[in-house]
């Protein structure tokens, strides 16, 4: 009776996995601590980022984008978010992740070729 239950589960082998949520860089950034608002009841007050979503902001050009596009932001999973704020903290090393770039931000990086570290960074 028991393995009756198990095999009629929604979680079971057979069932789709489920579409990863998106959601813009910012609304991750905010959900993960990475942002904060400096005083929470003013909406104007300025936020402070984390150093890597900054620098992640800031190679892919999510802001930029946000800005000219404000009627279709722009969405990615958490898995590309997280992958965006590794290859941001790795830059020049190694290219922007692509999924996490917009597409008015590709053709930036269209002929990108990484470069070696001389000296570890400390």
């Amino acid at each position: 009776m028991d393995k009756k239950k198990s095999d009629s589960s929604p979680q079971g082998e057979g069932a789709p996995a489920a579409p990863p949520e998106l959601l813009t860089p910012a609304e991750w950034a905010e959900r993960l601590g990475l942002i904060r608002k400096g005083n929470p009841l003013v909406p104007q007050v300025p936020t402070h980022a984390d150093w890597r979503h900054a620098v992640a902001d800031q190679l892919h050009g999510w802001s930029a984008h946000a800005y000219h596009h404000q009627s279709k932001p722009f969405r990615i999973s958490r898995e590309d978010y997280d992958a965006a704020l590794l290859a941001a903290a790795a830059y020049p090393c190694c290219p922007p992740h692509p999924a996490a770039l917009p597409e008015s931000q590709r053709q930036r990086f269209a002929g990108f070729k990484a470069r070696k570290r001389t000296k570890e960074v400390a």
